[in-house]
């Protein structure tokens, strides 16, 4: 099985030309911010953008896995963060709770031993919102995605560092550092996240990649601009423990 996962949107299009360049992966996983331009787009071509990724989504919906991010928490709660469109935060909103009405939008994806979340967990986050004392054994990605539909305050931002760099932190909050100091318990995971921007790194320990940071839809290196994007392959074969294995990953550019 093949994965392709997108970093940072932002209201950029260049997810169009990735899409058309993978038209063979079987799952396409967008890591979140779609809004808060760092490039002045304008709001109209980032509400155009978000719509034409939600239509993406409708056309395939097994195929394509949108997550939620910080970016587009902050026009659904009353928080702003850096970024935060006051002129636009009215349609932003709305755009954002109609993809949400229509559950074209989740917190967390799990495949196997991948996770896709915007940030990351962390175990402490997971602690403090109650996974450890669920009576039966849930789903990781259940209860996360549960958390947003239900109690959405779960996801606020929290914690004494202002940048979000706490073990507390939120699956859209959480920094590489805290995330990487404080991994769930519960099962071992690799995590592929976005939200913190530099070049597409990626970690492994011994020959198992354990994560991916992929916020790099837009980076300039030596004067020239490029994107970068991750794909893995996932084994789809059930045998005693071992389906759904990392087989292999790479940073492809475009």
């Amino acid at each position: 099985m093949k994965i392709i996962a997108i970093g940072d949107t932002h209201g950029r299009t260049i997810w169009q030309q990735i899409v058309e360049k993978e038209k063979d992966a079987d799952k396409i996983v967008f890591i979140g911010d779609y809004f808060d331009s760092h490039d002045n787009i304008s709001g109209d071509i980032q509400i155009q953008n978000f719509e034409n990724l939600l239509q993406f989504k409708r056309d395939n919906p097994k195929q394509v896995i949108l997550l939620f991010c910080n970016h587009d928490y902050h026009y659904i709660v009353d928080e702003a963060y850096s970024g935060y469109n006051r002129i636009y935060a009215s349609q932003f909103g709305e755009v954002i709770k109609k993809a949400i009405s229509e559950n074209l939008v989740q917190m967390c994806y799990k495949i196997g031993e991948a996770i896709f979340t915007h940030a990351g967990i962390t175990n402490q986050w997971l602690q403090n919102n109650g996974y450890y004392d669920l009576d039966d054994e849930k789903n990781m990605q259940d209860f996360i995605n549960d958390k947003f539909r239900y109690k959405p305050l779960a996801f606020r931002f929290v914690g004494q560092n202002p940048y979000g760099d706490s073990i507390e932190a939120s699956p859209i909050w959480v920094r590489p550092k805290s995330l990487m100091q404080d991994p769930p318990k519960f099962e071992e995971l690799t995590q592929i996240v976005g939200h913190t921007h530099q070049n597409l790194t990626t970690i492994d320990r011994g020959d198992k990649l354990k994560y991916a940071f992929i916020d790099s839809l837009e980076l300039n290196e030596k004067g020239r601009v490029y994107s970068s994007y991750l794909e893995l392959e996932i084994d789809e074969h059930v045998t005693s423990g071992e389906d759904h294995k990392i087989q292999s990953f790479q940073i492809k550019r475009i």
